[in-house]
């Protein structure tokens, strides 16, 4: 895959989440994979940033004349870990839900000199809870950090970031090195639950946290909750027991 592949791929494969409040309209932000798996449709997150007793909607696109059309998830799917020798109860920075199989979702642009619409359906990527990065090769991921209201429409701003370099496993976490100095929280702030991509497109992990003084992304490791997607989507095997 050719780097403008790439970077096209790391651009679609992420999708707008959108917190909203009791009036129906957008109040907060944070970014998603969705996947295909077991001919089921899966959206995946991060906790911290869809927290639960929350309304979450998926970005579906936006009609310039009439506003931006979302798709209602109601509360995200989450968990806690736990130990039967131990009385502490963890939460794990995952959350996820399902979509119709039929589900689409677009990423538009404007062209401000021409105000032409350009648009292209987001994609859906193979499951992924068994890729797992390497040094031999390089990572990038996409997201929105926030957005405005113009008329009944929203108007978002993102950051696209290329080429890092996977350094190591870290408990949950796949860790990776940015190519510049980390700018701050508050700059990737809306990230969070956004795909990482290998430079073959293939979807490794999910945005989950910084680290300003070292330069490093933190990314969840998918394997980890695999049986969690199984139980979402009734993949459980009923072996009479």
């Amino acid at each position: 895959m050719n780097k403008e592949e790439l970077t096209f791929r790391t651009i679609l494969a992420c999708f707008p989440l959108r917190q909203l409040g009791e009036d129906g309209m957008p109040k907060n932000f944070a970014s998603a994979a969705v996947v295909r798996y077991n001919n089921k449709i899966v959206i995946l997150s991060v906790f911290h940033a869809t927290k639960d007793k929350t309304n979450w909607a998926v970005e579906v696109k936006s009609n310039f004349k009439t506003g931006t059309y979302l798709k209602e998830l109601g509360l995200m799917g989450a968990a806690v870990e736990s130990n039967i020798n131990s009385e502490n109860i963890d939460r794990v920075d995952f959350s996820y839900n399902t979509l119709p199989n039929d589900f689409k979702s677009y990423h538009q642009v404007i062209d401000d000199e021409t105000g032409c619409i350009y648009e292209h359906e987001r994609v859906i990527l193979d499951s992924a809870f068994d890729n797992k990065p390497s040094k031999e090769n390089q990572y990038s991921f996409f997201g929105q950090t926030e957005f405005r209201f113009q008329d009944k429409y929203v108007i978002p701003q993102s950051k696209l970031i290329m080429n890092m370099q996977y350094v190591a496993e870290e408990d949950q976490y796949y860790v990776f090195k940015l190519p510049f100095s980390h700018p701050g929280h508050e700059y990737f702030r809306g990230t969070s639950g956004a795909p990482v991509l290998d430079n073959n497109g293939n979807l490794v992990s999910l945005v989950c946290k910084g680290d300003k003084e070292k330069d490093l992304i933190f990314g969840l490791k998918l394997n980890k909750y695999k049986s969690l997607i199984d139980i979402q989507i009734d993949n459980v095997i009923n072996n009479g027991m």
